[in-house]
């Protein structure tokens, strides 16, 4: 082997750079394949990319912009072999780092209130081009609104906030805003309108092939006199869309799918038959690789019944059937828990056990193994020392299957890593000093293992990375900063981090201009 790009050793390399090795005589292309030339991230997984053969040269071009300040390895087998079947002499491996991505220096406004209204907490999807969807709500001359902006991932530059509904009359409002994107670039956002009698279920779709949005429509199809109060989407790779519904008065749950040719929705399943036993609360659901999804929620009952706790389903793309209840802990806080499906098919949930007077809230864990098709047994994650306890878990998965959770305890923010090739979890590692607020952690991963954790603290938005190549957590960063006045007040980020591992984060916040206060939809980038 002659010469690489880049360089061995190199740092500050584009993360959009092709690579590529020259050889001193032409390698037959039967033999460059996956097997002979790989780039492994700093956890040894396999980056995607295309390999080609140009006479002497071998090139591989990453299917994403490689994530920023990361070393990569690439590694050439043995297996390369001329055209006349003479192999490479010995096995050669070359490394390199990338430029790193940065913040904005400044947040932007994205929007501007006239106050803070309920509910106006703003949700954030991101499709597989990179665009960024936002959208909230807040009332106009009475009216509950919901507004829609969006961000063109080839320029960060964010369009005009548009009105994408509005409700009926002044006597209610919107339930929470959920929304997810498709891989072609659609864009569903769904509610519960609690201005209608009927609490019905509403959608509006954003159309990427004529770059619009469509009027929006309530749901069709629901069960006879039965009304709703709250619907969880999630798309999966083939662009099918699932919802959730949970029935109101009764708690019941529901699921229906679907579909975008004819615009249709499917006939409503039904996932838990409705009762006036059932207290059913802080559903969460979750698409893995394959399109099979996962359900939780906290459900209360009668004393002693046995199916309250903290439920999980599982919908089997290849049976098109859910699977029954099954409780992973009956002793939790009934705060929000983090679930999240990996690209292999497993998933990961954490959440606060401990509702007791004499317990001390610890952090418990359990992993879906897609292998064994079960959960595995719950793990205490969190360490004991804190007397307040733990609270307020999030996760995360990279693309090797790598699970990141992190926390709060009494002394600050605390995190644990899980193995890629078994079940355990790393020692609990007390990230920051800082205690975070009530508001939730934002955390998201990259394809090489990286780690963006989000949180609000004393009303600024600060950032925690953690470098897979240094294998630790690195400074916080504040990123809230206004583009002109002060920062007043944050409340919860929340973020998402799109293929090529481009961070967004959008959050509202309460500024001073000449100390007049203002209040906006405010976002900045990790890029």
């Amino acid at each position: 082997m002659l010469s690489g790009t880049p360089a061995d050793a190199a740092t500050q390399v584009s993360r959009g750079s092709g690579l590529a090795a020259t050889l001193s005589v032409a390698p037959d292309p039967v033999s460059i394949h996956a097997s002979s030339v790989s780039l492994l991230g700093p956890q040894g997984n396999p980056v995607p990319g295309t390999l080609s053969v140009s006479g002497n040269e071998i090139r591989l071009q990453p299917a994403v912009a490689l994530p920023g300040g990361t070393q990569y390895t690439l590694n050439f087998a043995t297996g390369i072999k001329d055209v006349a079947g003479r192999p490479l002499s010995a096995a050669v491996s070359r490394s390199f780092t990338t430029a790193a991505q940065t913040w904005g220096a400044t947040s932007r406004q994205l929007a501007e209130m006239p106050y803070f209204t309920g509910g106006v907490v703003p949700t954030v999807a991101v499709d597989k081009a990179g665009d960024v969807t936002v959208v909230w709500q807040h009332n106009v001359s009475g009216i509950a609104t919901v507004f829609a902006a969006r961000m063109d991932h080839r320029t960060g530059n964010w369009s005009a906030p548009v009105n994408i509904h509005s409700a009926a009359n002044m006597f209610g409002g919107m339930g929470p805003l959920s929304m997810v994107a498709d891989g072609s670039g659609n864009v569903y956002v769904l509610w519960f309108d609690a201005a209608d009698p009927q609490q019905s279920v509403w959608m509006a779709r954003y159309v990427a092939a004529a770059s619009a949005w469509l009027a929006s429509v309530a749901i069709k199809g629901l069960p006879g006199g039965t009304s709703f109060n709250a619907v969880l989407p999630a798309v999966d790779a083939k662009g099918i869309l699932t919802v959730v519904l949970r029935s109101y008065v009764w708690d019941g749950l529901y699921s229906m799918r679907y579909d975008v040719a004819s615009g249709a929705w499917s006939v409503p399943r039904e996932i838990l038959p409705p009762s006036a036993d059932n207290f059913v609360h802080n559903l969460d659901l979750a698409v893995d690789g394959v399109g099979n999804l996962f359900l939780g929620w906290v459900q209360r009952g009668n004393v002693g019944d046995a199916s309250n706790g903290l439920n999980v389903v599982r919908y089997s793309s290849d049976t098109g059937n859910w699977s029954g209840p099954h409780v992973l802990d009956d002793n939790l806080i009934s705060e929000p828990y983090a679930l999240v499906a990996d690209a292999q098919g497993g998933a990961t949930i954490a959440w606060t056990h401990g509702s007791g007077i004499m317990d001390t809230p610890a952090i418990h864990a359990a992993r879906f193994d897609a292998s064994a098709m079960a959960w595995g047994l719950p793990v205490v994650l969190s360490i004991t020392a804190d007397g307040f306890g733990a609270n307020s878990p999030a996760v995360a998965i990279d693309a090797s299957g790598i699970a990141t959770v992190v926390w709060a305890q009494q002394r600050g923010i605390y995190g644990v890593r899980s193995s890629r090739t078994s079940a355990a979890w790393t020692v609990a590692q007390r990230l920051g000093t800082a205690i975070p607020g009530n508001a939730p952690f934002a955390i998201t991963a990259d394809i090489a293992g990286n780690v963006a954790l989000l949180y609000e603290q004393d009303g600024a938005i600060l950032a925690i990375p953690y470098s897979a190549t240094q294998a630790q957590w690195m400074t916080p960063t504040a990123i809230a900063s206004p583009d002109g006045g002060q920062n007043m007040f944050a409340n919860a980020p929340i973020a998402v981090r799109d293929a090529s591992s481009n961070v967004t984060v959008v959050w509202l916040a309460q500024i001073s201009v000449g100390g007049i206060p203002r209040y906006i939809v405010a976002s900045n980038s990790l890029r």
